[in-house]
C-alpha cells in the first residue's frame, strides 16, 4: 500500500502515535483545516485515499463557507491541496470530528475572525498556507492578524501553520536583514 510514499502508516511509525478507535477518542475533541481559493474536497477522493492507504475513510463533520465537490471531477487541481490536508489530518486524528473552513479569498484575517466568531470553534486548527511578510498588504494588516491569533490562543485553541511549499526561505528567498 503505497510503500514508497509518505502515507499515514509511515507517519505513525516515524512519530509513534497510536491507532485510535472510536471508543478511544476522548469526547469533546475537535479539529479543523483551513482551505482557500477554490480548494475543495469530495467523498470519492477521500474514499480512494482511505482504500489505497488502508485507513478508515475520513469524513468531514462540518463545512463552513461551502464546498463544490463537482470541481474535483474535472481534475485534482481544484482539490489537491484540500484533499491532502483533510486526508492526512483525518488519518492521523482518527475519529476526532473534523471540520473544514473554506474561503474563496486568501485572508488569514478573515479566517481568524470566522474561527473566533464561532462559539463552538474546534480545539485544533491546521492551516497549510503561508505568505511572506512582503506579500502582506501592510504592517497594520499583520498586526490585526496577530491580534486575532492572540484571541484564538486566549480561547484555548491551538493553531498550527505550515512553513509553506518553499519552506523557511519563503517565496521571496533569503532575507537581507
Amino acid at each position: 500500500r503505497y510503500t514508497s510514499y509518505t502515507n499515514p502508516a509511515v507517519l505513525q511509525e516515524r512519530y509513534g502515535f497510536p491507532s485510535l478507535t472510536a471508543a478511544e477518542v476522548a469526547s469533546g475533541n475537535s479539529m479543523a483545516v483551513a482551505e482557500f481559493q477554490g480548494q475543495y474536497y469530495d467523498d470519492d477522493d477521500l474514499e480512494a485515499f482511505a482504500s489505497a492507504c488502508g485507513t478508515t475513510q475520513t469524513s468531514v463533520a462540518t463545512t463552513y463557507g461551502g464546498n463544490s465537490p463537482s470541481r474535483c471531477q474535472i481534475g485534482l487541481e481544484p482539490c489537491v491541496e484540500s484533499l491532502l490536508d483533510i486526508e492526512y489530518m483525518g488519518a492521523v486524528g482518527a475519529n476526532i470530528p473534523l471540520s473544514v473552513y473554506y474561503s474563496s479569498t486568501y485572508s488569514l484575517l478573515d479566517w481568524a475572525e470566522t474561527v473566533g466568531d464561532n462559539a463552538d470553534a474546534e480545539l485544533v486548527h491546521s492551516v497549510s498556507y503561508g505568505n511572506d511578510e512582503v506579500q502582506q498588504t501592510s504592517a497594520a494588516y499583520m498586526y490585526s492578524v496577530n491580534t486575532e491569533f492572540a484571541k484564538l490562543g486566549a480561547k484555548g485553541l491551538t493553531i498550527a501553520f505550515a512553513s509553506g511549499d518553499q519552506g523557511v526561505w519563503g517565496r521571496s528567498g533569503v532575507g537581507t536583514s
